[in-house]
């Protein structure tokens, strides 16, 4: 699957962990290592790429890469921040 961030988000890297801002609400989402790189590798890469490079960085079977994928696409859904690409 492929995915498409909502248009009324920012986001900056602040050491080796980014943060989201959605300009709607102005909430600010901190994201850990594992979902800034899932972040970074969303709008340019599928989901079958996002958890191999979750699996190698992170030493993780792709199981629980694609788990952690679902689970952090599921609430980024959930709050109107990504969809799916068309």
């Amino acid at each position: 699957m492929k995915w498409r961030l909502a248009d009324h988000l920012a986001w900056q890297m602040i050491g080796d962990e980014a943060v989201v801002i959605d300009l709607r609400s102005g909430t600010a989402i901190g994201l850990n290592k594992s979902a800034t790189l899932i972040w970074t590798l969303l709008a340019n890469t599928d989901d079958a790429e996002i958890c191999t490079e979750v699996s190698k960085k992170f030493a993780v079977e792709a199981e629980r890469a694609a788990s952690d994928l679902r689970e952090f696409t599921s609430l980024l859904s959930s709050r109107g921040l990504l969809f799916e690409a068309s």
